[in-house]
């Protein structure tokens, strides 16, 4: 007699809302990001679109994402449903899937592409899927299972991806790209999900039945920041307490001294943590730091308006030792200057939490692995040289933001939210890190093939770097020259013999430019701006058309550089820069001048500076030089292009006091503060 298996349909359930979450975070963040991500994708396609063609092709994908984000969850939950009903998978519908794409090398193209990501995830993640199809098996009553057979392998998510991408109005070359930005962003995530499901799954089958071992699972999969065998926190607590005792001493008379002991009985610690979560509530939605003491002073107010009794009670002195470290440590990130005012103060109402868990246990002070330092830590360095300004920055602050209100609930007072907080934040810090390489490694790429056009036209190069060698000039002008004239200049290389008078022309043209827009030394300088200026406008309007650039830019360019001349031949303004014999300007010698250059051109990949202007200073990170056009590029804390300067400009901000080099401190904030505690 045929007998049904029998199918744990609960589990089931539990895996299939499980996946769900974490399917969806990835592919919430994937959407956030398609317009960015799929111009990437593109790759050079993206050159042949005009810049309306492409903002209406974004336009409408920015209109169907949502449509797409909700029918793919729908399948992949319909899937699972029916899985659980032993529903076999319809040979029909694989035909249907090779078949039609058989009907057109358009169709193969898309296929292949498919294919492709499918074979991708199957081999990165071969042990994930197969402990996973395992586990699952299991649960259906089965002894084995194939990936088609699970509704979340890689193939049957392309295929249900497939579907959804089905009513699209895009042509392949699109559809491709929108599949590439999915494996990019979410499908490469694939591994991680079947772990934590497979290790849910263990867990599970361990609840059910005690003999089942899941230590070994376990082991294998558990967070790195995890301590176990923790030795008593008296004994690792002492020496941290020691050494702050030292500080306070030396540091007498402060606001951190020992209140005096009246020989009265100690507040109980779960009195405390009441306090603490009554002052938490108080100055959750303030905006600047709820108390300039440290904590231990409004706590024992609160704890003096909580007693109901007669009985005077105090605060015991190594629960004020505690206190008062977690105290100190805020106040330092308080004055941490890498760390923006709005992580501050979204950081600071996490004091309480954890002045709560750490009453219950000290170690977790001292433990550098322990879950409350791993978490602090990764806040701040995620926060840390972060542009308030820029997209990327406000949803890194968004995010650390939404860790920090779990923190300060009523489960923040226990240390399993911190856990749980630090263990799910470094999952973000891991995604979010792989997109800021990408789109470091996509910026190069540009710079890279900027590169290679130039070595093909070495003497074009030549001229232009020689050209902008040792000037100051205007930003707009300076990524004009290097990235629309220069386009000009390599367009009527190759006709130079033919046509050399239309050569010397576009050169005189880089001349005069650069000339226009510097400031007059004298009244002949300015007099002849003023002659070449209707010539100059002219060339430059007749090299932009031979290249077909782009009418809103160059309406742009020409209205920025009215405004440019304008202040270059105010004669108010000239005055002011000229040079006078009896008040010689204060500027940098020439020596000085190369010495900055010389610094600029060494300074490392990697290297951080900050950038000082009147609207606010931002931090921005060097991620790619180009020595032949001698141009460095700078990206901000999520990847995100910053800007490009050429070694000159930057040297000249330097050396003006607009630009300084930060010393990046890699070491992690509580240890600095804790380990560098001395009297």
């Amino acid at each position: 007699m045929d007998i049904q298996p029998k199918i744990n349909s609960l589990q089931i359930g539990k895996i299939k809302t499980i996946f769900l979450q974490y399917f969806a975070t990835y592919l919430d963040d994937c959407m956030t990001r398609l317009d960015f991500e799929f111009g990437l994708q593109l790759g050079k396609e993206r050159d042949r679109l005009s810049k309306e063609q492409y903002i209406k092709l974004t336009d409408y994908l920015h209109t169907a994402q949502t449509g797409i984000r909700e029918q793919y969850l729908f399948k992949i939950s319909a899937a699972f449903d029916e899985m659980q009903q032993q529903t076999p998978t319809k040979k029909a519908e694989q035909i249907q899937w090779n078949a039609a794409k058989l009907l057109d090398d358009e169709f193969v193209k898309e296929d292949y592409a498919v294919s492709q990501i499918i074979r991708n995830c199957e081999h990165r993640f071969l042990e994930e899927l197969s402990g996973f199809n395992q586990q699952l098996a299991f649960l259906l009553g089965k002894q084995v299972m194939s990936s088609g057979q699970n509704p979340v392998s890689p193939e049957n998510l392309l295929r249900t991806l497939f579907d959804v991408f089905k009513p699209l109005k895009l042509n392949t070359e699109y559809r491709v790209a929108l599949y590439n930005v999915f494996a990019a962003n979410v499908f490469s995530q694939l591994g991680f999900i079947y772990r934590e499901l497979k290790i849910h799954c263990i867990r599970d089958m361990s609840a059910q039945n005690p003999a089942f071992s899941v230590a070994n699972v376990y082991v294998e999969n558990k967070p790195a920041n995890t301590h176990t065998d923790t030795p008593p926190a008296n004994n690792v607590f002492e020496p941290l307490r020691q050494k702050f005792r030292l500080w306070r001493t030396e540091h007498s008379p402060s606001a951190y001294d020992m209140f005096v002991d009246n020989g009265n009985l100690a507040y109980e610690h779960v009195e405390i943590i009441n306090a603490l979560q009554v002052l938490s509530y108080a100055g959750f939605n303030k905006a600047t730091p709820v108390y300039e003491l440290p904590l231990k002073h409004p706590l024992l107010k609160k704890l003096e308006s909580l007693n109901f009794s007669d009985e005077i009670r105090q605060l015991d002195q190594t629960d004020q030792d505690i206190l008062d470290i977690v105290d100190l440590i805020f106040a330092q990130l308080s004055q941490d200057e890498s760390l923006p005012n709005l992580v501050k103060l979204a950081i600071a109402p996490m004091q309480m939490p954890m002045a709560a868990v750490a009453l219950v246990q000290p170690d977790l002070l001292v433990l550098p692995e322990s879950p409350v330092r791993q978490l602090l830590d990764k806040l701040c360095a995620a926060g840390s040289l972060v542009n308030e300004d820029s997209t990327g920055g406000q949803i890194i602050i968004q995010q650390i933001v939404g860790v920090v209100n779990k923190i300060t609930t009523d489960s923040g007072f226990e240390i399993a939210a911190w856990v749980a907080a630090d263990n799910a934040f470094a999952k973000y810090l891991a995604a979010q890190q792989h997109g800021v390489q990408r789109y470091e490694e996509h910026y190069r790429q540009l710079m890279t093939e900027s590169e290679a056009s130039l070595t093909v036209n070495g003497e074009v190069a030549m001229i232009m770097a020689g050209r902008l060698n040792n000037k100051a000039l205007p930003a707009t002008i300076s990524d004009f020259l290097q990235q629309a004239w220069l386009q000009v200049l390599l367009s009527v290389y190759p006709h130079k013999r033919e046509h050399p008078e239309l050569w010397q022309k576009y050169l005189q043209t880089l001349d005069d430019l650069i000339f226009s827009v510097l400031p007059p030394y004298d009244e002949q300088a300015r007099q002849r701006i003023l002659t070449i200026l209707p010539d100059l406008i002219k060339a430059l309007r007749l090299g932009l058309k031979q290249i077909n650039y782009d009418k809103a830019d160059r309406a742009r360019f020409f209205k920025e550089l009215a405004v440019l001349h304008v202040l270059i031949l105010d004669k108010k303004s000239a005055a002011s820069v000229q040079v006078n014999e009896n008040n010689p300007p204060q500027s940098p010698s020439g020596a000085v001048v190369e010495s900055y250059i010389a610094a600029v051109q060494q300074l490392p990949e990697g290297s951080w500076l900050e950038f000082i202007a009147d609207t606010g200073n931002r931090w921005g990170k060097l991620a790619g030089k180009s020595q032949v056009m001698q141009r460095l590029l700078f990206v901000d804390k999520s990847g995100e292009k910053l800007r490009e300067y050429a070694v000159a400009e930057l040297a000249e901000l330097i050396c003006t006091g607009q630009a300084r080099r930060v010393n990046v401190n890699q070491q992690p904030i509580t240890e600095r503060i804790l380990e560098n505690l001395t009297p």
